[in-house]
């Protein structure tokens, strides 16, 4: 799971080349041992149909800028996925919330799952939080994941 690594959220991270360099390595690993890739892409809601949680918290950590309208090249990824690796396109900090992520997996009989990427403090960690509570094996990688420098 490579969780945002979308050129918008990238760009505010401090240590872009160390990240980038990290991230490639583990994902060619991926991919060299046939391990399905799963790309997650924020797509936020209008602050009209947002929760007013999310706002407040949005605001709180400084993220305002989430709310913009970004252009396509913001939302681009750094990394392109293949042709056989899925997008998610999500609204919450968690991959399971109306995503049908959980169905996927499930289907596909995967128990394990490795998380990397973008605002590991948030959406990594929620989704980490709630891959175990579902029963899944859940795995953050070790390499030194990035950091928002606000």
């Amino acid at each position: 799971m490579l969780w945002d690594v979308q050129r918008a959220l990238t760009k505010m991270i401090f240590n872009k080349e160390e990240f980038s360099k990290n991230l490639n390595s583990l994902l060619e690993l991926a991919r060299k041992s046939n391990i399905p890739i799963f790309f997650t892409s924020i797509q936020m809601l209008s602050k009209r149909f947002e929760s007013p949680t999310i706002i407040y918290h949005v605001a709180k950590h400084g993220f305002d800028r989430l709310f913009e309208q970004f252009t396509t090249e913001d939302m681009d990824f750094i990394i392109k996925p293949k042709q056989d690796e899925i997008v998610i396109n999500k609204h919450t900090a968690s991959i399971f919330v109306d995503t049908g992520f959980e169905r996927m997996l499930r289907n596909a009989d995967i128990v394990t799952v490795v998380f990397t990427g973008i605002a590991t403090e948030f959406g990594v960690e929620s989704s980490a939080r709630d891959a175990l509570n579902r029963g899944f094996y859940s795995v953050v990688s070790s390499f030194r994941l990035c950091v928002f420098a606000i």
